[in-house]
């Protein structure tokens, strides 16, 4: 399924996840590695905290451009990217709203 805005991102079910300071670590899933941990960025870590299931990719992007003091076409496509590449490892999911 191709993104956007209008999507609602989700954590799937069988993802772990634990927030240490300002990161965000994630295991993977098995089909992927064995037994793999993902260290999100800063960033990524902030735009984890956001995917709560219920939250349009724009609701997002509106809320991280609002935390950081930005305009919300600057950071469109660093949440639009992060969710891409999660979504791809399924450890994201996306469906319409």
């Amino acid at each position: 399924m191709d993104m956007n805005s209008d999507h609602v991102l989700y954590k799937m079910a069988e993802i772990g996840w634990v927030r240490t300071g300002d990161v965000v670590y994630v295991t993977l899933p098995a089909q992927l590695r064995p037994f793999a941990v993902l260290q999100l960025s800063e960033t990524g870590s902030a735009i984890w905290e956001l995917v709560d299931g219920r939250r349009r990719i724009s609701g997002i992007v509106a809320e991280t451009a609002r935390q950081w003091g930005i305009d919300e076409k600057d950071v469109a496509d660093a949440v639009t990217s992060f969710a891409d590449a999660l979504v791809t490892q399924n450890v994201l999911g996306i469906r319409p709203e």
